[in-house]
């Protein structure tokens, strides 16, 4: 028997197999829903898994990984009015400090700008 601690309760736990994260099936489904893959679309927007009841969750129940770290920071959801704008234009670069909420009207001013300079 190896000895393990569960990754998402953090209770110890024995179990028979090697490379085990998890003490139960709910953990492990818990845990790979907050920390699994990255899903990477085609322009290079990251979503993630995040908990069941997120509002801005599309089809395949993920959300920009760009709005769960603004939303974190902020210590609330984004409205359906803000976006998540990326300073650098790199949509892949998801860092608190390349990041900024707009509303949607302040985010197309700003590239209306950008682009008729």
């Amino acid at each position: 028997m190896y000895k393990y601690i569960c990754r998402y309760c953090k209770k110890p736990f024995e179990h028979q197999n090697k490379n085990r994260q998890c003490c139960s099936r709910t953990c492990e489904g818990q845990y790979k829903r907050y920390n699994g893959p990255l899903f990477i679309w085609k322009e290079g927007y990251c979503f993630m898994l995040p908990d069941i009841s997120h509002p801005r969750k599309n089809r395949f129940g993920r959300v920009l990984r760009s709005h769960l770290i603004m939303e974190q920071s902020l210590g609330r959801y984004l409205t359906k009015n803000e976006v998540v704008h990326h300073k650098d234009k790199k949509m892949w670069h998801d860092i608190e400090e390349n990041l900024v909420v707009m509303t949607r009207g302040e985010h197309t001013s700003f590239h209306n700008k950008e682009r008729y300079k």
